[in-house]
Protein backbone atom coordinates (compact mmCIF):
# COMPACT_ATOMS: atom_id res chain seq x y z
CA UNK A 1 0.00 0.00 0.00
CA UNK A 2 1.57 3.61 -0.83
CA UNK A 3 0.19 5.71 2.11
CA UNK A 4 -0.44 9.01 1.39
CA UNK A 5 -0.09 10.60 4.95
CA UNK A 6 3.35 11.29 5.59
CA UNK A 7 5.84 9.68 7.95
CA UNK A 8 5.13 7.02 10.66
CA UNK A 9 7.04 4.34 9.34
CA UNK A 10 7.26 2.20 12.30
CA UNK A 11 3.12 3.13 13.05
CA UNK A 12 2.62 2.40 9.79
CA UNK A 13 4.83 -1.29 9.20
CA UNK A 14 2.55 -2.10 12.72
CA UNK A 15 -0.55 -1.74 11.32
CA UNK A 16 0.02 -3.72 8.18
CA UNK A 17 1.16 -6.53 9.66
CA UNK A 18 -2.28 -6.53 12.13
CA UNK A 19 -4.02 -5.90 8.96
CA UNK A 20 -2.62 -8.92 7.30
CA UNK A 21 -2.36 -11.07 9.99
CA UNK A 22 -6.26 -10.51 11.28
CA UNK A 23 -4.69 -9.36 14.18
CA UNK A 24 -6.26 -5.41 14.52
CA UNK A 25 -7.47 -4.52 17.76
CA UNK A 26 -10.78 -3.10 18.79
CA UNK A 27 -10.08 -0.36 19.90
CA UNK A 28 -7.01 2.76 19.93
CA UNK A 29 -6.40 6.28 20.80
CA UNK A 30 -4.58 7.87 18.52
CA UNK A 31 -2.36 10.24 20.48
CA UNK A 32 -0.43 13.42 19.64
CA UNK A 33 0.05 16.98 18.13
CA UNK A 34 -2.90 18.32 16.34
CA UNK A 35 -2.60 18.58 12.19
CA UNK A 36 0.47 16.03 12.42
CA UNK A 37 -1.93 13.48 10.49
CA UNK A 38 -3.32 11.47 13.27
CA UNK A 39 -6.83 11.51 11.54
CA UNK A 40 -5.72 11.09 7.92
CA UNK A 41 -3.79 8.30 8.93
CA UNK A 42 -6.70 6.55 10.73
CA UNK A 43 -8.81 6.97 7.73
CA UNK A 44 -5.98 5.57 5.56
CA UNK A 45 -5.97 2.37 7.77
CA UNK A 46 -9.63 1.90 7.46
CA UNK A 47 -9.35 2.08 3.61
CA UNK A 48 -6.67 -0.74 3.98
CA UNK A 49 -7.86 -2.81 5.99
CA UNK A 50 -11.77 -2.76 4.45
CA UNK A 51 -10.08 -2.61 1.10
CA UNK A 52 -11.83 0.78 -0.04
CA UNK A 53 -8.56 2.38 -0.49
CA UNK A 54 -9.26 4.96 -2.52
CA UNK A 55 -12.86 5.04 -2.38
CA UNK A 56 -14.44 8.56 -2.11
CA UNK A 57 -16.72 7.45 0.40
CA UNK A 58 -16.12 4.06 2.33
CA UNK A 59 -18.84 2.28 3.73
CA UNK A 60 -17.72 0.73 6.51
CA UNK A 61 -16.28 3.91 7.88
CA UNK A 62 -18.83 6.28 10.26
CA UNK A 63 -16.77 9.71 11.34
CA UNK A 64 -17.64 11.40 14.29
CA UNK A 65 -16.65 14.95 15.30
CA UNK A 66 -17.81 18.29 16.57
CA UNK A 67 -19.28 19.34 12.90
CA UNK A 68 -21.69 16.42 13.56
CA UNK A 69 -23.15 18.11 16.85
CA UNK A 70 -25.50 20.45 17.52
CA UNK A 71 -23.57 22.78 19.88
CA UNK A 72 -20.78 22.35 17.13
CA UNK A 73 -18.57 22.29 20.31
CA UNK A 74 -18.95 18.81 21.61
CA UNK A 75 -20.06 15.13 20.61
CA UNK A 76 -22.84 14.28 22.08
CA UNK A 77 -24.57 11.01 23.32
CA UNK A 78 -26.85 10.85 20.36
CA UNK A 79 -23.63 10.50 18.04
CA UNK A 80 -22.74 7.67 20.15
CA UNK A 81 -25.99 5.76 19.98
CA UNK A 82 -25.80 5.91 16.21
CA UNK A 83 -22.11 4.80 16.04
CA UNK A 84 -23.34 1.86 18.40
CA UNK A 85 -25.97 1.22 15.50
CA UNK A 86 -23.55 1.31 12.44
CA UNK A 87 -21.32 -1.05 14.16
CA UNK A 88 -23.88 -3.26 15.02
CA UNK A 89 -24.80 -4.12 11.82
CA UNK A 90 -22.77 -6.74 9.38
CA UNK A 91 -21.09 -5.77 6.07
CA UNK A 92 -21.76 -7.59 3.03
CA UNK A 93 -18.14 -8.31 2.43
CA UNK A 94 -17.32 -9.69 5.79
CA UNK A 95 -14.57 -7.08 6.34
CA UNK A 96 -14.10 -4.51 9.39
CA UNK A 97 -16.44 -1.31 10.16
CA UNK A 98 -14.57 1.39 11.50
CA UNK A 99 -15.31 4.47 13.85
CA UNK A 100 -13.22 7.41 13.94
CA UNK A 101 -14.08 9.62 16.66
CA UNK A 102 -11.86 12.76 16.01
CA UNK A 103 -11.44 15.78 18.94
CA UNK A 104 -12.62 13.00 21.00
CA UNK A 105 -11.85 14.59 24.07
CA UNK A 106 -14.52 16.88 23.46
CA UNK A 107 -17.14 13.83 23.73
CA UNK A 108 -19.41 15.13 26.56
CA UNK A 109 -19.38 12.36 29.81
CA UNK A 110 -22.64 11.32 29.09
CA UNK A 111 -21.21 10.18 25.17
CA UNK A 112 -18.00 8.38 26.97
CA UNK A 113 -20.14 6.79 29.16
CA UNK A 114 -22.44 5.78 26.07
CA UNK A 115 -19.09 4.92 24.29
CA UNK A 116 -17.68 2.48 27.35
CA UNK A 117 -20.94 0.34 27.38
CA UNK A 118 -19.71 -0.55 23.44
CA UNK A 119 -16.20 -0.98 24.38
CA UNK A 120 -16.97 -3.40 27.23
CA UNK A 121 -18.64 -5.39 24.26
CA UNK A 122 -17.14 -5.13 21.12
CA UNK A 123 -18.38 -6.91 18.00
CA UNK A 124 -15.95 -8.97 16.56
CA UNK A 125 -15.27 -6.89 13.07
CA UNK A 126 -15.57 -3.36 14.77
CA UNK A 127 -12.58 -1.10 15.20
CA UNK A 128 -12.93 2.22 17.21
CA UNK A 129 -10.36 4.54 16.71
CA UNK A 130 -10.20 8.07 19.19
CA UNK A 131 -8.16 10.54 17.62
CA UNK A 132 -7.14 13.27 20.51
CA UNK A 133 -4.41 15.78 21.31
CA UNK A 134 -5.79 15.83 25.04
CA UNK A 135 -6.25 12.20 25.33
CA UNK A 136 -5.84 12.57 29.03
CA UNK A 137 -9.06 14.39 29.45
CA UNK A 138 -11.00 11.08 28.26
CA UNK A 139 -12.28 9.21 31.46
CA UNK A 140 -9.81 6.08 32.73
CA UNK A 141 -11.93 3.53 31.98
CA UNK A 142 -12.13 4.46 28.26
CA UNK A 143 -8.41 4.73 28.00
CA UNK A 144 -7.71 1.39 29.84
CA UNK A 145 -10.19 -0.37 27.32
CA UNK A 146 -7.74 1.07 24.28
CA UNK A 147 -4.32 0.83 23.11
CA UNK A 148 -2.82 3.84 22.76
CA UNK A 149 -0.76 4.94 19.81
CA UNK A 150 1.32 7.44 20.32
CA UNK A 151 1.93 9.56 16.88
CA UNK A 152 5.39 11.88 17.30
CA UNK A 153 6.26 14.89 15.48
CA UNK A 154 7.49 14.81 11.99
CA UNK A 155 11.34 15.44 11.39
CA UNK A 156 12.53 18.70 10.04
CA UNK A 157 13.82 17.33 7.18
CA UNK A 158 9.75 15.97 5.88
CA UNK A 159 8.26 19.19 6.68
CA UNK A 160 11.13 20.99 4.65
CA UNK A 161 10.46 18.26 1.39
CA UNK A 162 6.73 19.77 2.05
CA UNK A 163 7.52 23.51 2.19
CA UNK A 164 9.91 22.85 -1.08
CA UNK A 165 6.53 22.23 -2.78
CA UNK A 166 5.59 25.92 -2.64
CA UNK A 167 7.08 28.53 -4.75
CA UNK A 168 7.43 31.03 -1.82
CA UNK A 169 10.22 33.54 -0.20
CA UNK A 170 12.63 31.59 1.33
CA UNK A 171 12.28 33.49 5.08
CA UNK A 172 8.36 32.96 4.57
CA UNK A 173 9.61 29.37 4.29
CA UNK A 174 11.80 29.84 7.34
CA UNK A 175 9.28 31.01 9.30
CA UNK A 176 6.68 28.57 8.51
CA UNK A 177 8.50 25.45 9.22
CA UNK A 178 9.50 27.33 12.52
CA UNK A 179 5.89 27.90 13.33
CA UNK A 180 4.97 24.33 12.43
CA UNK A 181 6.91 23.14 14.64
CA UNK A 182 6.61 19.05 13.17
CA UNK A 183 2.97 19.41 12.55
CA UNK A 184 2.72 19.16 8.48
CA UNK A 185 -0.97 19.99 8.61
CA UNK A 186 -0.11 23.10 10.68
CA UNK A 187 2.31 23.77 7.74
CA UNK A 188 0.13 23.45 5.04
CA UNK A 189 -2.72 25.27 6.01
CA UNK A 190 0.09 28.34 6.77
CA UNK A 191 1.45 27.42 3.01
CA UNK A 192 -2.05 27.14 1.31
CA UNK A 193 -3.18 30.47 3.18
CA UNK A 194 -0.14 32.63 1.63
CA UNK A 195 -0.58 35.34 1.05
CA UNK A 196 -4.10 35.74 2.77
CA UNK A 197 -2.54 34.48 6.08
CA UNK A 198 0.25 37.53 7.09
CA UNK A 199 2.18 35.21 9.39
CA UNK A 200 4.53 38.00 10.40
CA UNK A 201 1.45 39.86 11.27
CA UNK A 202 -0.10 36.85 13.75
CA UNK A 203 3.18 37.30 15.39
CA UNK A 204 3.22 40.79 15.27
CA UNK A 205 -0.03 40.97 17.03
CA UNK A 206 1.41 38.59 19.62
CA UNK A 207 4.37 41.36 20.75
CA UNK A 208 1.88 44.34 20.30
CA UNK A 209 -1.08 42.31 22.38
CA UNK A 210 1.48 42.58 25.55
CA UNK A 211 2.27 45.97 25.63
CA UNK A 212 -1.86 47.12 26.13
CA UNK A 213 -3.42 48.24 29.01
CA UNK A 214 -5.90 45.84 31.00
CA UNK A 215 -9.12 47.37 29.64
CA UNK A 216 -7.68 47.38 26.28
CA UNK A 217 -6.55 43.39 26.50
CA UNK A 218 -10.31 42.56 27.98
CA UNK A 219 -11.95 44.59 24.76
CA UNK A 220 -9.66 42.38 22.53
CA UNK A 221 -10.80 39.63 24.63
CA UNK A 222 -14.40 40.38 24.00
CA UNK A 223 -14.08 40.51 20.84
CA UNK A 224 -12.33 37.59 19.74
CA UNK A 225 -14.87 35.58 22.08
CA UNK A 226 -17.29 36.10 19.48
CA UNK A 227 -18.32 31.97 18.11
CA UNK A 228 -17.56 33.37 14.72
CA UNK A 229 -13.95 34.35 16.00
CA UNK A 230 -13.01 31.77 18.54
CA UNK A 231 -11.40 29.43 16.22
CA UNK A 232 -9.68 32.12 14.63
CA UNK A 233 -8.17 32.71 18.49
CA UNK A 234 -7.04 29.02 19.01
CA UNK A 235 -5.05 29.02 15.75
CA UNK A 236 -3.44 32.00 16.89
CA UNK A 237 -2.59 31.30 20.35
CA UNK A 238 -1.25 27.44 18.72
CA UNK A 239 0.89 30.09 16.53
CA UNK A 240 1.91 32.06 19.52
CA UNK A 241 2.60 28.73 21.64
CA UNK A 242 4.39 27.65 18.90
CA UNK A 243 6.95 30.23 18.06
CA UNK A 244 6.98 31.00 21.97
CA UNK A 245 8.47 27.89 22.38
CA UNK A 246 11.46 28.70 19.77
CA UNK A 247 12.40 31.78 21.40
CA UNK A 248 14.72 32.18 24.24
CA UNK A 249 13.99 34.25 27.46
CA UNK A 250 10.45 33.68 27.18
CA UNK A 251 9.02 33.64 31.28
CA UNK A 252 7.71 30.11 31.66
CA UNK A 253 4.44 31.49 33.04
CA UNK A 254 3.72 32.60 29.31
CA UNK A 255 4.10 29.34 27.78
CA UNK A 256 2.14 27.78 30.71
CA UNK A 257 -0.64 30.15 30.39
CA UNK A 258 -0.68 29.56 26.47
CA UNK A 259 -1.05 25.96 27.18
CA UNK A 260 -3.52 26.42 29.54
CA UNK A 261 -5.78 29.07 27.55
CA UNK A 262 -5.32 26.15 24.35
CA UNK A 263 -6.20 23.23 26.73
CA UNK A 264 -9.52 25.35 28.47
CA UNK A 265 -10.40 26.65 24.99
CA UNK A 266 -10.61 22.93 23.70
CA UNK A 267 -13.47 21.84 27.05
CA UNK A 268 -16.95 23.32 26.10
CA UNK A 269 -17.67 23.74 29.97
CA UNK A 270 -15.06 26.43 30.06
CA UNK A 271 -15.57 29.87 30.03
CA UNK A 272 -13.69 31.23 26.68
CA UNK A 273 -13.44 34.90 27.15
CA UNK A 274 -12.50 34.30 30.56
CA UNK A 275 -9.80 32.00 29.91
CA UNK A 276 -8.78 34.40 27.19
CA UNK A 277 -8.64 37.09 29.18
CA UNK A 278 -6.30 35.36 32.18
CA UNK A 279 -4.07 34.38 28.88
CA UNK A 280 -3.42 38.67 28.12
CA UNK A 281 -3.18 39.56 31.42
CA UNK A 282 -0.19 37.67 32.15
CA UNK A 283 1.48 38.50 27.90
Amino acid sequence: MIWKVFGFEKIKNSFIKWVETKTLGHAYIFSGQEMIGKKSFARELAGLATEKIGLAVNPNLLEIDTTSSDSGRTIGVDKIREAKIFLSTTTHDGKYKFLLINDAHLLTIEAQNALLKILEEPSRQSVIILVSHLSGNLLATISSRCQLIRFPPHPAVLLMAIADQYRIAADTKTSALEIASGRPGLLKKILDNIPSLDVKEVLAEYSRLAKLDLSQKFAFAKKMSDDKRRDEMIEKAFIWLAYARKQNGNPAKILKGLCRFLDSASQPQYNFRLALENLLINL
